[in-house]
């Protein structure tokens, strides 16, 4: 390249022309010098080799063989359509051109000398077309036990496709240290504008890794590209080259316990218990798979801990199955359920029992029209009281301390007390029954869920659930005679 009267860079290389209809007999030089024309408004003087014919690139079009008699008018012609400068400058580069094409014609060391100069013109040419720019990769990691995973997201996950760099650990005793969750990575590409537009739309790499004794950098010339690098150059930015390490894996299977499972119980319900003395496991036992170290680490905690804690609703459904999860530091280091595992917990409502209760049995009739017959009847002295029993489901906290968990039974007896009521219904037997025997029924006066109910046990709607209940039992006997009102008279 030559700046003035100085020759400023050679060796250079250009772009050369991805036309089709090149001539073959046209090589490298040539070709170079269409693709610089291609690029920017030079004019290229190309001088061949093998023949020492003089020919000239301008915009895409090569012109030539050029005679020695002819060159300098074919110079000022092309130089002409797209100089601006001051017309003296024109003048004395033109003839500086026509005098260093004359030394090329005429002399075989001059040959070499343009030859340099032309290669030159090239480096600088080069240099104001070449782009530098960033290409974004998904980086996947694999083992050839994900590859013979034959599902739908596997296929997916591990194709090598456009915009994705696979690499393969083919060493089946190890894997990939820590996560293998796909990153995005970035590469420097330069070249010029279609090729790193090419390599952007079409690249995808695969690097097959087959021994894991030794740490990889994961170079770009390691990978296996699926176009065309020729002519790019490519590099990680600073300090960013992906790093690929290696541990020894193998299989192990434990046995679970009740330890195994964490629960957060923070959300349930005071009147819930929740126990883990008693979980079913589904399967008993799980198979891990990971890094060696850490499954000794596991081995050596009795697999405690191995999974991720169970967060319970604030109602847990009674005899629900729980799927588990590894907990994420273990995945984070690498280690896979190789089977899915399951867990159902005892679920247990707080049940408080009351007792006993005795209230008098009234005798009433629910159908209006009957109501004079209660003038002929009466409950027999001697069985006159109805005996119950009543369980509290889902009222007394499970955990409560003793003094508040005594005053607060006490709340509750009271209550059952002063709304608890039995009765026989003399309607249920036929006006022609002259030995009417009736069902004793029973029940509150008020219903748990009511506001005045909910104040008088000092407890909050908020803490009850739907199938809190007061559930009443009769001890005594389930049925009474009646007897005539005038039989003692």
């Amino acid at each position: 390249m030559v700046r003035g009267d100085r020759v400023v860079a050679a060796s250079c290389v250009l772009p050369l022309t991805e036309k089709p209809d090149v001539a073959q007999r046209h090589g490298t030089r040539h070709r170079a010098a269409l693709g610089i024309s291609e690029e920017t408004d030079a004019v290229t003087l190309v001088v061949s080799e093998e023949t020492g014919s003089v020919s000239i690139a301008s915009g895409g079009r090569l012109v030539g063989p050029i005679v020695p008699s002819e060159l300098e008018g074919e110079l000022r012609r092309m130089l002409g359509d797209v100089t601006t400068s001051a017309e003296r400058r024109k003048v004395d580069w033109r003839e500086r051109s026509v005098d260093l094409v004359k030394h090329l014609v005429g002399d075989v060391y001059w040959i070499f000398v343009s030859a340099v100069v032309a290669a030159g013109l090239l480096y600088v040419a080069r240099g104001q077309v070449a782009l530098e720019d960033d290409v974004r990769f998904e980086l996947v990691l694999a083992t050839a036990k994900d590859l013979a995973d034959d599902s739908a997201a596997a296929r997916e996950r591990f194709a090598v496709e456009p915009h994705r760099i696979l690499v393969v650990l083919e060493q089946p005793d190890h894997d990939f240290e820590g996560s293998k969750t796909p990153v995005q990575v970035e590469l420097k590409v330069s070249g010029t504008r279609s090729q790193i537009e090419r390599f952007r739309n079409e690249a995808a790499g695969e690097l097959r890794v087959q021994d894991a004794s030794e740490p990889i950098q994961l170079e770009p010339t390691l990978v296996d590209w699926n176009t065309d690098v020729l002519g790019l150059a490519l590099a990680w930015p600073d300090d960013t080259t992906p790093k690929l390490r290696f541990v020894e894996v193998s299989e192990r299977t434990f046995v679970l316990a009740n330890d195994s499972l964490p629960l957060d119980t923070s959300k349930v319900r005071q009147y819930i218990a929740v126990s883990t003395k008693d979980t079913k496991f589904e399967p008993p036992s799980v198979k891990l798979s990971g890094p060696s170290a850490v499954l000794d680490e596991i081995e050596a905690n009795a697999a405690a801990g191995i999974f991720s804690k169970i967060e319970l609703a604030p109602d847990p459904v009674i005899g629900r199955s729980y799927a588990l999860e590894l907990a994420k530091s273990y995945q984070e280091r690498g280690v896979r359920l190789q089977v899915p595992v399951s867990a159902t917990l005892v679920v247990s409502r707080s049940n408080e029992s009351f007792g006993n209760f005795d209230v008098d049995i009234a005798l009433v009739c629910l159908d209006p029209s009957r109501a004079d017959e209660l003038g002929r009847w009466k409950i027999p002295t001697a069985m006159g009281k109805a005996r119950l029993q009543a369980d509290v489901i889902g009222v007394v906290p499970v955990d409560a301390d003793d003094a508040w968990r005594n005053a607060h039974v006490a709340r509750i007896n009271g209550f059952i007390r002063r709304n608890l009521l039995a009765y026989v219904d003399l309607a249920e037997a036929s006006p022609d029954d002259e030995h009417p025997t009736l069902t004793v029924e029973y029940g509150l006066r008020k219903k748990l869920e009511d506001q005045g109910s909910l104040a008088d046990l000092g407890l909050e709607e908020a803490r009850l659930s739907s199938w809190s209940e007061i559930r009443l039992k009769l001890v005594s006997d389930v049925e009474i005679p009646l007897e005539p009102v005038d039989q003692d008279q």
